[in-house]
């Protein structure tokens, strides 16, 4: 239905992982991603980095799923 709203939430920056495979299988449908920024690498190399960036990305997800 045009009414549904989607959402692809990964932990994984958003050319990597499915995200992009998941959009293009969705065609025409608004799918709205969550995730890490587009990178050349997998992870921030801080600790405390990751952590700030893994807590926004949950809490995109619990407010998208609160509303």
């Amino acid at each position: 239905p045009a009414d549904v709203e989607r959402v692809w939430v990964q932990e994984e920056p958003l050319n990597m992982g499915a995200a992009a495979f998941v959009k293009q299988q969705l065609g025409d449908c608004h799918l709205q991603l969550i995730g890490r920024p587009a990178s050349g690498v997998t992870a921030e190399g801080l600790t405390a980095q990751h952590k700030i960036n893994q807590a926004a990305i949950i809490q995109q997800a619990i407010d998208i799923a609160t509303h």
